[in-house]
């Protein structure tokens, strides 16, 4: 009998084979993950007043649930990063969509506003860890791939903004708001069955535990990264709570026009946010990213004071230069060359950038009241452009937050 000897090429087939059905269960995960990032947040929208309906609530504490957002995100960002030296990046990651998941469904069976609020706060922290933990999930996972996974996972997160506007109202006329808003529970829980299924010898090591929060405060690039991020949080809150009335009351724009004008407003950042990581990556000058999208919002916020009659033109470009969001995203990943780096600099980011973020709507509100019109708090906008040229134009410098931490132990 000739015995059998082993054939390297059919056992590197296999190997190849098994990288590649692991990295497609990781993308699939990941992608379910970012669907689920801002869906169930902007499903009641369209359909609000029926909520009010069912049990009172004033239009102070609809305000304060408005602001619940981005300063659940800024809390998470801060507190998430301490989870990762003890349990690594998957397991909260699947904590964080079961969070989601009760959150949703406990918001759907609200008796009183006390409740839903209570609720509204658990699901936005589940949300809050996942956009803290996807970047660097997305260093470990495809570090050759950075630019592609993270164009997938940043254009996700404005289809699953979009997405409830096109569903939330037939649905709710169908079967009701508590149905249709707890529906979006489903999205968390399947985004959940993928990663029960990773191989746990692949998951996310924790060898270097005393490396896995590192200190960025000290970094410039940190903090130019995250205003830029800021910049574009600030603007986006800012906008999606007064543009309305600024299209309809200063510039006479009837309410229905001015309805799909901001569905352009909230939509139009997808395209750009399609080539943002590879221009950042692959780009000789990538400074010509912070350029253009500085320019969309001098020229927004500039164009609605002096050209008020071409108010679609400059609807388009504040929505584009909302990307910095995602320009901040990508550059988490772009100035960091480890998981841990990546995560620091994640929780670093997105803690101060969205605490910055949720005071757009209040400092505008104040400025429109000290001005008693809409010219100061534009001009105080396009102000925010220059600053995010200033800024970003230090954030697109090389460099990398594990560097910086080694110089300070020196």
């Amino acid at each position: 009998m000739h015995e059998s000897k082993p054939n390297p090429g059919n056992n590197r087939a296999k190997s190849l084979t098994s990288v590649s059905n692991s990295q497609f269960l990781i993308l699939t995960a990941i992608i379910l993950v970012a669907l689920n990032l801002r869906a169930a947040m902007t499903a009641p929208a369209p359909f609000f007043d029926q909520i009010r309906e069912s049990f009172p609530i004033s239009y102070t504490s609809q305000s304060i649930i408005g602001m619940l957002p981005p300063v659940s995100f800024a809390l998470l960002g801060w507190l998430t990063p301490r989870l990762v030296p003890k349990y690594g990046l998957e397991k909260p990651i699947v904590i964080a969509l079961g969070i989601i998941f009760i959150g949703i469904i406990g918001r759907s069976l609200s008796i009183n506003v006390w409740m839903y609020t209570s609720f509204s706060i658990v699901f936005l922290s589940g949300i809050g860890m996942s956009n803290v933990l996807l970047p660097p999930i997305i260093k470990y996972r495809f570090p050759n791939k950075i630019g592609l996974i993270t164009t997938i996972y940043t254009s996700l997160i404005y289809l699953s903004a979009g997405l409830p506007s096109l569903v939330a109202v037939p649905l709710t006329q169908a079967v009701g708001w508590r149905v249709s808003t707890g529906s979006w529970a489903l999205l968390a829980l399947l985004a959940i069955i993928p990663w029960l299924f990773i191989n746990k010898n692949e998951s996310i090591s924790l060898e270097n535990k005393s490396k896995s929060t590192l200190s960025v405060a000290r970094w410039p690039v940190a903090w130019a990264i995250t205003i830029i991020f800021g910049i574009g949080a600030f603007n986006s809150f800012a906008m999606l709570a007064w543009l309305p009335e600024i299209l309809t009351k200063s510039f006479g724009i009837s309410q229905a026009t001015s309805g799909w004008m901001m569905a352009l407003f909230s939509f139009i950042g997808f395209f750009p946010t399609l080539i943002v990581p590879a221009a950042l990556l692959r780009l000789k000058h990538p400074s010509i990213v912070i350029v253009f999208f500085s320019l969309c919002i001098i020229a927004s916020n500039l164009g609605f004071l002096f050209l008020p009659q071409f108010a679609l033109v400059w609807v388009l470009a504040g929505g584009i230069g909302l990307t910095f969001v995602s320009v901040g995203l990508t550059l988490i990943n772009l100035r960091s060359h480890t998981k841990e780096g990546s995560s620091s600099l994640s929780g670093f980011v997105q803690g101060y950038g969205y605490l910055l973020g949720a005071m757009g709507p209040l400092v505008i509100r104040w400025l429109r009241g000290l001005s008693g019109g809409w010219d100061m708090p534009l001009w105080f906008l396009a102000s925010t452009g220059i600053l995010a040229l200033v800024m970003g134009l230090i954030a697109v410098k090389p460099g990398f937050v594990e560097d910086h931490a080694a110089v300070n132990k020196l």
